[in-house]
């Protein structure tokens, strides 16, 4: 039932279930997973967290995905009107759309956008607000 996300140094590629904090991230490509995207507080620094639809043992994304997810985000003090929840989210409405509304229930995301398959980046603009780059 576990759901580890791990923290990388490597920002310009966050892997499933990794999270990097940087002025310039960029995601693997998002298969059949979402990101979470915020702004730090007074920074011009953006978290990335890359969301697996299912941990090792093959359990849909629940409780202890939601777990993990918020305790990044209480400890990185982000700016909650930045946050954005990017990805496969389509998919993820046909095949786990309780963990979906879960998600979207506990980070109360500004802006979700589902995406196709890529490695997705983003930054903090000079206005102080998230920029993402979609690759095409």
């Amino acid at each position: 039932m576990a759901y580890e996300l791990v923290k990388t140094l490597h920002t310009k590629h966050i892997d499933i279930n990794e999270w990097a904090v940087g002025t310039y991230i960029k995601f693997s490509p998002l298969t059949a997973s979402v990101a979470i995207l915020a702004k730090l507080q007074d920074e011009m620094s953006v978290l990335g967290i890359h969301l697996a639809k299912t941990n090792s043992e093959n359990q849909l994304f629940g409780e202890a995905g939601l777990t993990a997810t918020s305790l990044i985000l209480n400890q990185q003090k982000i700016d909650p009107q930045s946050v954005m929840l990017v990805g496969q989210i389509a998919d993820w409405e046909k095949t786990n759309k309780e963990g979906l509304e879960a998600l979207i229930a506990k980070i109360q995301p500004v802006k979700t956008i589902n995406l196709e398959e890529g490695s997705h980046e983003a930054k903090v603009d000079s206005e102080g607000k998230i920029e993402l780059k979609i690759d095409d």
